[in-house]
């Protein structure tokens, strides 16, 4: 407990193993119960935490052995683990702010970014219908430690909690056959010579909402063997973010009658790795999953033949692969495509299904020239969706579109919040803060819901109340405050308004102009934008953006 807590994910090396026969020689009497099944003792080295905790996962029955660890990012989550409530950590308030600067901050163009587009172009190849790429080494000649014990360590760790859960088991065996089968991953001899040879850990994320990968394996190039080493992804650049503004997309989305969107299918995995890079991305998987036991024999080395997700280089690589890949063709379509494309999400739409139509089938075409394939298309044209083939549509008519909810059959938005209605535990400062920081809202549709929750927080702060402190009834004014701030959060996924704000008429007959209004008060500020647009016939007035801050 005298030791230092780390604030990132890492590891270190062990200090000493004490064997249980030595165990009583060292602990002393004095014991602290922190709460039932866990204690803290006093013992010859200074203070141990031991015991369990009470802490469950929804849906989840398992007891679960008490680790200690510490983590302040909020929106990471990982699958069979989680930072326990009983460690008091503060939460990275960073994600939560930078929802403010969405669609208002200034573009970053610095010439790093210009150079290693230019390396980045020089170094792109074009081979057997597939692009290959290089990573962008900070150095020409890295130096990474050979970390095939804690790849290793990682992979006894990962299987020892599948095992009772075959099922899960059997998916992420899947997953790795899979790519092996579809020529992303191939396999490796232990003893083979490379200059350069790294190990990348891997886990599973399960998400059960999603319509198409439910277990996704991620594989985490940022682990090291020790705080001092590198890791894979600390000898690569980041490079310049290949992301076109969300706030604009989503704008843009609802300026079509007929919107369009799409996805690429396994977007990283589609991107070629040249032969020289690929030592560095070798990971351990089991032969045998009906021996779940990771001994020397059933241990089979892999490396990637296409670019991971999980790499710090990797959202760079796909982006300027793919803008690259659409520069080659000049045209409208290319373009269009090209600005209404975030990450591996393509979010467009025309004015006619015809044209619609016509945007998929160019697009199809143009990203299978690259062995990429854009899948689960949806759109609220039912004509444009008779068009489409089976393989290529979902079937959902609510999907998920930049962090919002899309409902194709009656064209509206919502947006997407975490179920509150479940939260059981004692009132705290960290409850209020995740709840209120559930609510993506980057174009600040629900702008005075998520205000009230802020002013709340801001008069928490001024009373110094601690992250877990229990906030009470005695505490009647900031009780009775988060009541209507709760119940306002309850309902904001019910809350929905047309994505469509375009006109049923001539564009070129139609007037555009944006109304601004701006207001202060001694407890925030304000402004809000809608969009007026007149005919001939009818004048309408759209909301389409409003920040405010405190």
């Amino acid at each position: 407990m005298a030791d230092t807590h780390i604030s990132t994910e890492g590891s270190s090396s062990i200090d000493m193993l004490l064997g249980n026969d030595y165990y009583l020689d060292v602990v002393m009497l004095q014991k602290i119960e922190v709460q039932p099944g866990l204690y803290i003792l006093a013992s010859k080295l200074g203070w141990i935490l031991t015991g369990r905790t009470n802490e469950t996962n929804e849906g989840d029955s398992e007891s679960n052995m008490f680790i200690l660890t510490h983590g302040t990012n909020m929106s990471k989550t990982k699958v069979f683990s989680k930072v326990d409530s009983v460690v008091q950590t503060k939460p990275d308030l960073e994600d939560f702010w930078k929802i403010e600067s969405l669609g208002i901050s200034e573009e970053q163009d610095g010439i790093s970014d210009k150079i290693a587009l230019t390396k980045f172009k020089e170094t792109l190849r074009y081979d057997n219908g597939m692009y290959h790429v290089t990573w962008p080494w900070k150095e020409a000649a890295p130096e990474l430690p050979d970390n095939r014990d804690l790849a290793l360590a990682r992979l006894r760790s990962n299987v020892a909690r599948m095992r009772n859960k075959p099922d899960i088991l059997d998916k992420y065996n899947n997953v790795i056959k899979e790519q092996l089968s579809k020529g992303m991953t191939e396999p490796v001899e232990t003893n083979t010579t490379s200059d350069l040879v790294h190990y990348i850990p891997h886990h599973a994320v399960i998400t059960p909402h999603k319509s198409t990968t439910k277990l996704r394996v991620v594989y985490d190039a940022s682990a090291k063997t020790k705080a001092e080493n590198r890791s894979l992804n600390d000898s690569l650049y980041r490079d310049p973010v290949m992301l076109h503004d969300l706030c604009g997309l989503l704008m843009r989305f609802r300026l079509n009658r007929i919107a369009l969107v799409s996805d690429i299918e396994k977007a990283f995995l589609q991107i070629g790795l040249q032969p020289s890079q690929r030592d560095v991305t070798r990971f351990l998987w089991i032969k045998d999953i009906k021996q779940p036991v990771v001994f020397t024999e059933n241990i089979q080395e892999y490396r990637f033949c296409r670019v991971p997700f999980g790499v710090i280089s990797s959202p760079f690589l796909l982006g300027a692969t793919i803008e690259s890949h659409l520069e080659r063709y000049g045209n409208s379509t290319a373009e269009k495509i090209k600005d209404d494309i975030y990450v591996d999400n393509v979010i467009t739409g025309t004015n006619t299904w015809p044209e619609a139509f016509e945007l998929y089938s160019d697009s199809k075409k143009m990203f299978n020239d690259a062995s990429v394939n854009l899948r689960e298309w949806a759109s609220n044209s039912k004509e444009l969706m008779e068009m489409i083939p089976s393989k290529d549509k979902t079937d959902d008519q609510v999907i998920k579109v930049l962090g919002h909810t899309w409902n194709t059959s009656n064209d509206t938005l919502a947006l997407c919040v975490t179920d509150i209605t479940c939260e059981t535990r004692r009132l705290t400062k960290r409850i209020m803060l995740k709840q209120i920081s559930s609510v993506f809202d980057p174009l600040g549709l629900l702008c005075p819901v998520v205000l009230k929750g802020k002013l709340l927080l801001q008069s928490i702060w001024k009373k110094k109340i601690g992250w877990d402190d229990t906030i009470d009834d005695s505490d009647s004014e900031i009780v009775n405050s988060w009541r209507n701030v709760k119940e306002d959060l309850k309902n904001i996924s019910s809350f929905t308004i047309s994505r469509c704000i375009a006109m049923n008429t001539i564009v070129d007959k139609t007037e555009h102009s944006l109304v601004c209004f701006c207001d202060a008060s001694a407890m925030a500020y304000a402004t809000v934008i809608y969009l007026h647009q007149r005919s001939e016939k009818e004048t309408t007035v759209n909301l389409v953006f409003t920040k405010s801050s405190l």
